[in-house]
């Protein structure tokens, strides 16, 4: 059983344990299956986008985790924030403020920080046959490994400590590097696509504010649970990944189940927060917001497994929280500005007798609908 074969049985009943989850929510907000079906109906291009996009997200996501080491894979993926503002730009005409970009900017160097000693260190296992190194470098920070480490890895593991002993080191070096760059490509692109769904929700609020996009997001689970199925070839059951009752190695299948529908419920919280999120603020804050995971992934690995992070994870990651805080503590303070400068414009408009119609209870003030883009030109403003 191969790495691939493992990591798609786990998208699989991922996706079917969060669809069971968020399809119940989305029925019930929504007032019902025939709410749910007029929303997606309500403009196809939405929901088509968002469907292929939400499928490949999903699929590679996981995938990601398991064919590279984890630090490259959320490397790669922690490169959203950038593509979100540059779609921003390009199809919804949004300027982000300096600060953003700066911001940006300053979040993409932590990312680098704590990710790039590891992914260093990896490599220099790596290339000394799997043994650590205990150089002056290993003491600044731990190595830290995957969140959840699947059952094809400890397979592969296994068979390689079993196996035709250095004869077939060739042919496992090549294919390991062939698997790496696999996971690489994909991580890259995982990042490209959960942009582009970000940037298709915010759209959708735009121009469509009436799609249903967490229902859009189901059926991309579906999508991301059929691509798996059937790359797969329909062996999704736990024992076609290692999952037994008598092996000890690998723990009881009751296992498998507590972590995949643990897998799902927190999975949900992103999901749902994905299709509302870019209603009220841009793509790239969204994205940036994201990237606090940088910070609280290894603060649970230090907590369920005693990996306590490294030097460079601290510094990263506490970089990340203060500049994080600083854009939203500016946002507030800008936010707070606009209110006042908004009711003077207010009270000069009633007294003067005009009408503001369209501005969405934000009364003669753009600045209110911050990271939002200006209505079409021809149309009437919807939000």
């Amino acid at each position: 059983m191969d790495r691939i074969d493992g990591a798609l049985i786990c998208v699989f009943w991922k996706m079917a344990f969060s669809i069971l989850v968020i399809g119940t929510y989305v029925i019930i907000a929504s007032g019902g299956p025939r709410e749910v079906f007029r929303g997606l109906l309500e403009s196809p291009k939405h929901t088509l986008t968002g469907f292929v996009l939400e499928t490949l997200t999903a699929t590679g996501f996981t995938l990601a985790l398991a064919l590279t080491h984890p630090a490259r894979a959320l490397l790669f993926i922690s490169l959203n924030p950038l593509w979100c503002a540059l779609f921003g730009r390009a199809f919804l005409e949004e300027r982000l403020p300096v600060r953003t970009l700066v911001v940006l900017f300053l979040c993409l160097v932590c990312i680098l920080v704590v990710f790039l000693p590891e992914i260093l260190e990896a490599e220099g296992k790596h290339g000394t046959g799997g043994h650590a190194s205990e150089g002056a470098s290993g003491a600044n920070y731990t190595s830290a490994p995957s969140p959840a480490p699947t059952v094809a890895d400890a397979n592969a593991t296994t068979a390689n400590n079993n196996g035709n002993g250095g004869a077939s080191d060739d042919g496992d070096e090549g294919a390991y590097d062939a698997t790496m760059e696999l996971g690489d490509a994909i991580s890259f692109l995982t990042g490209i696509t959960m942009a582009g769904y970000i940037t298709t929700v915010r759209h959708a609020s735009k121009y469509a504010p009436d799609a249903n996009m967490p229902a859009v997001m189901i059926c991309g689970l579906m999508g991301a649970g059929v691509i798996s199925f059937s790359l797969a070839a329909g062996r999704v059951m736990p024992h076609a990944a290692g999952w037994n009752e008598d092996q000890d190695e690998d723990g009881p299948v009751a296992h498998f189940w507590l972590i995949m529908t643990a897998d799902a419920l927190c999975s949900c919280g992103l999901f749902i927060a994905l299709s509302v999120g870019p209603r009220y603020i841009s793509g790239a804050e969204v994205a940036l917001i994201m990237l606090l995971e940088v910070l609280v992934g290894p603060l649970w690995l230090a907590l369920i497994y005693a990996d306590l992070p490294g030097t460079y994870t601290i510094i990263g990651g506490m970089s990340l929280v203060f500049f994080l805080a600083a854009h939203e503590a500016l946002v507030l303070l800008g936010l707070a500005e606009a209110e006042d400068d908004g009711e003077e414009e207010g009270e000069g408009e009633r007294a003067n007798g005009e009408d503001t119609k369209g501005g969405g209870g934000r009364r003669g003030n753009p600045r209110m609908t911050r990271g939002a883009p200006p209505p079409p030109r021809g149309r009437p403003a919807r939000w």
